[in-house]
């Protein structure tokens, strides 16, 4: 069996060292600083990007400032989009001073502050320059316009047909061309065209003013040659017909003129003749201490009539007035005459020409009486102050015509033609009646409406208005009116303005509704007037059956 032989070693045990104590030694100590360093270089890295996110941060909310300081901003400059005042451009800049937005930068750091700074620096350079500019445009613009306005002035002066206005105007036209500040404004050119342009504006008004004073005859040749001679050629025509017209204007204008002198003189002696005559009848009718000293002197008539105050017809009448002591009764053609004129009466030039007629005309005036002639002349006054009164009036005096039976002059004139005769008796009592409804309109001061139903009571069964001849409300539909006031004659009436009422609230038409409510009013009221002559007999006061109109 083969035997294993076992080599001995050779080696031998490693003699005892000491421990070795430097760092490189020790790794230990090694790892150590290496955890240090590692430290310091993530603790610089932490602060690299703090600082990086503050500053991020700092930019955020400076944008964010400026954001929510431009409308205020973009408010202060818009303030002066009119301003012509250059001073008004500093105050702009002085808004943008960081201590106006105290408020904003409340609680921020400094960096921000700063940053919020540059940006209103930058707001300053962009907006200020840019404002000025404007409002210096605008200034000078103003200036300009301004310039003009004085200038125009300055010309009219110039132009005008009094001496010491033209030297006034020349005066201040060559001071304004020397003045320094007005030479900024302009270059020498544009002065130079400002000044010839403006010096042949006053040459042509004067000359305007001229024509229109009848001082220029341009039928004369040699006249329109030196006028030719001395203006724009360009303009020449246009200064031509100008000057014509100007020419017309005043001759038209004398002619009015004199129109307006005579109606003026005519206007007066109608107030002094209603005057005299006013004072002659109040002592007549109130023979008093007091209206007799108002009373005028047969002196005082001739005086009037000697200074042109009245004329010769006015004096007569007065005379007539002043010896009869105003007992003489009107003609009743000549009234029936007046009453249809006022019918017709539906301008300021009707009016006048009555007035005129009644007053001055001596062929109507002494057919009237005093009453007459004072009541026209009431009825007159207030036709012309008051056009609801005068188109009422006219309304009524229609109204009491065909109640009445009046028949005008030319159809009796007719009738007598034929060999008939119209009933006298009958116009003499339609006379009467239309003179109280006159009277009670102006003496009593009553309204037509009112003076209307007044006299309807004198009127006989025959005469008396029929319910279906009066003007119907529009807003409301009668089928039955004698039916309704059978079941309910108090009621009727209301429901007739519940109805109207319900119907303006739909149309909003405030004049349909305030006429039906009149026209309600009048129905009801002649009713009661017809109620009364019948005796309370409600079939006969009704009359006909009352439809309304189409």
């Amino acid at each position: 069996m083969a035997k294993i032989k076992i080599e001995r070693s050779n080696r031998q045990a490693a003699q005892f060292q000491t421990t070795p104590t430097s760092a490189a030694a020790l790794p230990v100590f090694q790892i150590g600083n290496q955890v240090e360093a590692g430290f310091n270089a993530i603790g610089n890295s932490i602060k690299r990007v703090a600082e990086k996110t503050k500053a991020v941060e700092d930019r955020n909310n400076i944008h964010d400032l400026s954001i929510e300081a431009l409308p205020a901003i973009t408010d202060n400059y818009d303030k002066y989009n009119n301003s012509t005042n250059v001073a008004d451009s500093l105050t702009f800049l002085q808004s943008l001073d960081i201590k106006n937005f105290d408020s904003l930068l409340k609680d921020q750091n400094k960096e921000v502050k700063d940053g919020f700074k540059t940006f209103l620096q930058k707001q300053q350079l962009q907006l200020f320059p840019k404002l000025k500019n404007e409002i210096t445009a605008r200034h000078i613009i103003k200036s300009k316009s301004t310039d003009d306005d004085l200038l125009n002035g300055y010309v009219k002066d110039m132009a005008s047909p009094n001496g010491q206005d033209q030297f006034i105007g020349n005066q201040d036209f060559d001071s304004f061309f020397k003045d320094p500040k007005v030479q900024v404004r302009y270059s020498k050119k544009e002065l130079t065209k400002k000044e010839k342009d403006f010096r042949e504006k006053a040459f042509e008004l004067q000359l305007i003013n001229n024509a229109r004073s009848g001082n220029i005859d341009l039928l004369n040749n040699n006249v329109r040659k030196d006028i030719l001679s001395k203006v724009n050629p360009n303009r020449a025509k246009g200064i031509l017909e100008a000057l014509r017209n100007a020419d017309n204007s005043f001759v038209a204008k004398q002619e009015q003129d004199i129109i307006f002198r005579e109606k003026q003189n005519r206007d007066q002696k109608i107030a002094n003749f209603s005057d005299l005559l006013v004072s002659l009848n109040n002592h007549r009718l109130n023979p008093t201490s007091e209206t007799n000293a108002n009373l005028p002197t047969l002196d005082d008539i001739y005086d009037a009539r000697q200074s042109g105050a009245i004329s010769n017809s006015q004096y007569e009448t007065l005379l007539r007035f002043y010896s009869d002591a105003g007992t003489k009764l009107s003609d009743p053609v000549i009234e029936d005459i007046i009453n249809s004129q006022f019918a017709l009466a539906d301008t300021f030039e009707k009016i006048d020409v009555l007035q005129e007629s009644v007053n001055i005309d001596p062929n109507i005036s002494a057919n009237l009486s005093v009453d007459s002639i004072i009541r026209t002349n009431g009825l007159v006054k207030k036709y012309k102050e008051n056009r609801t009164f005068a188109r009422e009036h006219r309304d009524f005096l229609d109204l009491l015509k065909i109640n009445t039976k009046k028949v005008s002059d030319q159809a009796m004139e007719i009738a007598s033609v034929f060999g008939k005769s119209a009933d006298f008796d009958q116009q003499v009592r339609a006379n009467t009646i239309i003179k109280e409804f006159n009277r009670l309109t102006v003496d009593e001061n009553y309204s037509p409406e009112q003076a209307y139903e007044e006299v309807i009571n004198r009127l006989t069964k025959n005469e008396l208005p029929e319910l279906i001849d009066l003007p119907q409300p529009r807003s409301v539909k009668i089928i039955d009116f004698k039916e309704q006031l059978r079941n309910d004659p108090k009621g009727t009436f209301e429901n007739m303005r519940k109805d109207v009422a319900i119907n303006f609230k739909t149309t909003k038409n405030i004049s349909q509704y305030k006429e039906d409510m009149k026209r309600i009013d009048r129905l009801e009221d002649v009713l009661g007037v017809r109620l009364s002559v019948f005796d309370k007999d409600l079939d006969g006061a009704l009359g006909k059956k009352l439809k309304k109109d189409k």
